[in-house]
């Protein structure tokens, strides 16, 4: 059976309302959220996730589709403040050719 789709009435109030929800699963306070992204960046990945018809020229998006949206956001947030911290010199990081992917490790 097809996953149940919900008309998006207001991409802003739900853009918001996700942000909010990812930031607070990694437990982001609001000052660190907006440094890192911003709500026309949220709508892109709602518009990414969700089916748009013309008929009704209107965004539409499924329980799944929400997930998938916040799991983004919520990767959105940690690279971001991961880069940050790498900038500074928190974190240090390379490729590693034998695991086939990058390394992050303290600087001791």
């Amino acid at each position: 059976m097809p996953e149940k789709k919900f008309r998006i009435k207001d991409i802003h109030s739900l853009a918001k309302r996700m942000l909010s929800i990812g930031a607070e699963e990694l437990g982001m306070d609001e000052k660190r959220r907006n440094k890192y992204i911003n709500l026309t960046n949220v709508e892109g990945i709602i518009k990414e996730h969700a089916t748009y018809k013309e008929a009704n020229d209107s965004f539409y998006i499924t329980d799944s589709a929400a997930e998938l949206v916040v799991d983004d956001i919520m990767d959105w947030l940690l690279g971001v403040e991961v880069a940050e911290m790498c900038s500074e010199g928190k974190l240090e990081c390379y490729w590693d050719d034998m695991q086939n992917c990058m390394v992050f490790k303290t600087i001791d």
